[in-house]
């Protein structure tokens, strides 16, 4: 009888493993979709930063960070996208020509802050678009900011998980 039951102990065990790396890949996956939902929607607020918080609590915060991140510079292409399309609304206006002066020389910086702040970023993405800002560069500047915001969402809820839980 000792064999059947660590045998059956054994198999138990493995299952435990198999199921949880099963739920880690969905719970990555979930965060992805999570935060690309929350990006190609627009000015919609949904609960991604919720649903990455509680994932941090679990999750290495370092890859939440990284696979949230790529998803909502993903998302972010919805605005960008809006704004070259609808360019020729705006384009031929004085205050149009005003911010395009005054933005042209900061708009990296601009993008690079807005994606890294917990505000919309919506207006930033459209108005890239609507001022051509090239492709390359928006891309690169969301995603190191929407990176680093989503790993600091990650982290918050790793560690805060932790000191409310009490573990080390």
């Amino acid at each position: 009888m000792p064999c059947f039951s660590s045998a059956l102990g054994k198999r138990f065990q493995t299952d435990r493993r198999a199921s949880r790396r099963h739920v880690r890949a969905r719970s990555f996956a979930g965060v992805f979709l999570a935060e690309l939902g929350n990006t190609v929607v627009i000015m919609v607020p949904t609960p991604a930063h919720a649903y990455t918080f509680a994932a941090g609590a679990t999750l290495n915060p370092w890859v939440l960070g990284i696979i949230g991140g790529t998803a909502a510079v993903l998302g972010e292409l919805t605005g960008y996208y809006l704004g070259l399309k609808g360019r020729r609304v705006v384009e031929g206006g004085e205050f149009y020509e005003r911010m395009r002066s005054v933005t042209a020389r900061w708009t990296g910086a601009a993008l690079f802050t807005f994606a890294a702040l917990p505000v919309p970023f919506d207006v930033a993405g459209v108005w890239a678009g609507a001022l051509k800002y090239p492709i390359h560069k928006f891309l690169l500047y969301v995603l190191v900011g929407k990176t680093i915001k989503v790993t600091g969402i990650a982290l918050v809820g790793y560690y805060g998980a932790t000191w409310l839980l009490g573990s080390s």
